[in-house]
């Protein structure tokens, strides 16, 4: 009969550990899909994961964009159907990729008010190619 509860309150304690484990817990990254903006052809997939110390590493991966040009990309205030200024700059794309750290923690991101931009090129930085929205988490 011990063995019995012994062996009970062990399998009691692993599902805690298991469940205490799982609750609360936030994935450490995040994709999301660039869209075609303006019948500009040029769309991606941008991954943003928590780099710890309050920063997130942003990469990016871009197609479509005419051969031998370099987008520009920013992290905009508002949304794809109100963008406002630039919140974070990005790291130029070059040859369709692109990876920047940013000093700003990922769930601050993640709250509704942020997009991601791209740019035709460093001259056209008042035309876009492709948005995609942050969500909040």
């Amino acid at each position: 009969m011990l063995r019995i509860h012994a062996s009970a309150l062990r399998l009691v304690i692993t599902i805690v550990i298991l469940v205490s484990a799982c609750v609360g817990t936030r994935s450490n990254s995040f994709s999301l899909t660039l869209n075609t903006t303006n019948d500009s052809g040029v769309a991606g997939k941008v991954v943003l994961t928590d780099a710890g110390a309050g920063k997130t590493k942003v990469e990016m991966s871009i197609s479509g964009q005419p051969a031998g040009v370099d987008p520009a990309t920013h992290i905009h205030n508002g949304t794809c159907a109100e963008i406002s200024g630039v919140a974070y700059r990005l790291g130029h794309v070059t040859e369709g990729q692109s990876a920047t750290t940013l000093k700003v923690a990922l769930d601050s991101l993640l709250t509704g008010k942020y997009l991601i931009l791209v740019h035709p090129d460093t001259a056209r930085l008042f035309e876009d190619v492709a948005c995609g929205d942050l969500p909040a988490r």
